[in-house]
């Protein structure tokens, strides 16, 4: 007898740990609570059994979304809040980031545009210490036109690739001596 008050006892807490659905209202096509199977929760609007419309989506790590959703997805306005101290302020697309504010535990910021999570086409990129760069991004890298200010003072206008000074550009120094010219892989080209 005890073996089995066990077995169903055990049974009873394996089958709450698993269970996912709509804990509370209408997960339908209305406002409800909805919980996952590892424990993550979604509070706000349903249409067709999707988050869509206005709701709070917090994963079991406490990681935070609030915003819109559209058919399942991430997608409008929203504020994404990481523990580890990533936050993301903007627009969403098909559960990526579009466009906005991104702030790093680093102290760090990205504020531009972003193609499937990363920082692509134009944006403004932050360090802590104040160093800036204004332009163009491709694939998480600066790419194309743009214009890095140093801490020293020291600014470069002018073509990048791959993060790098690359093509025709003018390199002012500190001092205010300038370079304008070619640069090939972050260095002058000298004729």
């Amino acid at each position: 007898m005890k073996k089995l008050l066990a077995i169903t006892v055990l049974g009873l807490l394996l089958s709450v740990n698993a269970y996912a659905g709509c804990i509370k209202g209408d997960c339908k096509n209305g406002f409800g609570k909805y919980q996952d199977k590892h424990k993550s929760i979604y509070v706000g609007n349903f249409k067709n059994k999707k988050f869509h419309g206005q709701g709070i989506y917090t994963w079991s790590d406490k990681t935070k979304y609030k915003g819109d959703f559209k058919n399942g997805l991430r997608d409008g306005k929203g504020i994404f809040v990481i523990p580890n101290g990533l936050e993301f302020y903007g627009n969403f697309k098909n559960d990526n980031y579009f466009k906005g504010l991104m702030k790093f535990i680093s102290g760090n910021s990205y504020e531009g545009e972003f193609q499937n999570g990363r920082f692509h086409g134009d944006g403004i990129w932050t360090s802590k210490a104040g160093q800036k760069y204004i332009g163009q991004f491709k694939n998480g890298r600066r790419n194309g036109n743009g214009v890095l200010k140093k801490v020293d003072g020291a600014i470069y206008k002018g073509n990048f690739k791959n993060g790098l000074f690359h093509g025709k550009g003018t390199y002012t120094y500190p001092n205010k001596e300038f370079y304008s010219g070619e640069f090939k892989n972050g260095k002058i080209i000298k004729n």
